[in-house]
């Protein structure tokens, strides 16, 4: 089935299993660094959740029945919207969202223009921003990007949108420092390697990665912004006697390796610049450049793409 009937069937099934007032239809959505994808969308009564169609296609051709994709998503537009229905009228009550304010980094440059419309700050070459965390069934996540129209609305500076993600984002998704290797023993027996952004040469090579270490967080839903919280870094640093290079491998997850087993920035800056080009998602990608940790002074020095260290 071509992806525009797989749409057509999804929508048809999903909307004739939701309540009177709901149907579903398809819309474009803007996700990170411009990128825009389709999305399964409810609309009617207070409740709006996006399920994006791209994911479950592919599922779909590689042999995953139309009905069982069907199944799924009218399951969890059911389980959200009954679950967001009296808490979406509340979206503009700061004190009752202020508990599910959570930090996101984005690519500074490639969404400048986007940036004008929403509360953020500078984080070396990425910004900081703010969305509101929405829980899915199966421990999937959704996002509502906090913007400066909401904020007004608010009437909280950035200052304090910053305080209070901060120190909700490590309970809401607690971070998670693992071997890298224990990672991707871990997917390649649940056969789910596509989870994680990956390159091939560490899904190809395990023992390239004994000495790099994984970081996230249990759902792997924007896990490197744990990027911003020194206490995780000066932790790990102890632990392995070393300063830390530390390079992204999405907007999900980090990877640190001990600067002492290689002690050379070129190599971090190739690994850096290797994982940013082959990510295969575009909206997945956050940043080129090498994040230097250390031991000593407990502070990231910043190490940009091209840039001879």
């Amino acid at each position: 089935m071509k992806y525009q009937l797989f749409i057509e069937a999804v929508a048809k099934f999903v909307t004739a299993n939701l309540p009177r007032d709901y149907f579903v239809t398809v819309y474009p959505v803007r996700k990170n660094n411009n990128y825009i994808r389709d999305a399964f969308v409810v609309k009617g009564g207070n409740c709006s959740p996006a399920i994006y169609v791209l994911p479950y296609y592919r599922r779909y051709k590689t042999g995953i029945s139309l009905s069982q994709i069907q199944m799924e998503i009218t399951e969890i537009f059911r389980q959200v919207c009954n679950r967001m229905q009296g808490a979406w009228n509340t979206l503009f009550c700061y004190d009752y969202v202020k508990k599910h304010l959570a930090l996101q980094l984005v690519n500074y440059e490639i969404n400048k223009t986007w940036l004008t419309s929403v509360p953020h700050r500078h984080f070396f070459d990425m910004a900081i921003i703010y969305y509101i965390a929405v829980s899915y069934p199966k421990n999937q996540w959704g996002s509502i990007i906090v913007t400066k129209q909401i904020q007004q609305v608010w009437k909280k500076t950035e200052q304090e949108l910053y305080h209070q993600a901060e120190k909700n984002t490590p309970q809401i998704l607690p971070p998670v420092v693992s071997h890298l290797c224990d990672v991707v023993n871990y997917l390649q027996d649940l056969d789910q390697m596509q989870t994680f952004s990956l390159t091939d040469s560490i899904k190809n090579n395990k023992n390239s990665c004994k000495d790099m270490y994984f970081v996230s967080n249990k759902a792997n839903y924007y896990g490197a912004v744990y990027l911003c919280y020194s206490d995780i870094w000066k932790t790990l640093a102890e632990q392995v006697h070393s300063d830390l290079a530390v390079t992204v491998l999405s907007v999900h997850e980090l990877v640190a390796v001990p600067f002492q087993k290689y002690g050379k920035w070129e190599i971090f800056q190739e690994i850096a610049k290797r994982t940013y080009d082959t990510i295969p998602k575009p909206d997945e990608r956050l940043s080129p450049s090498v994040y230097c940790f250390s031991r000593q002074t407990g502070k990231f020095s910043f190490i940009e793409r091209n840039k001879k260290g």
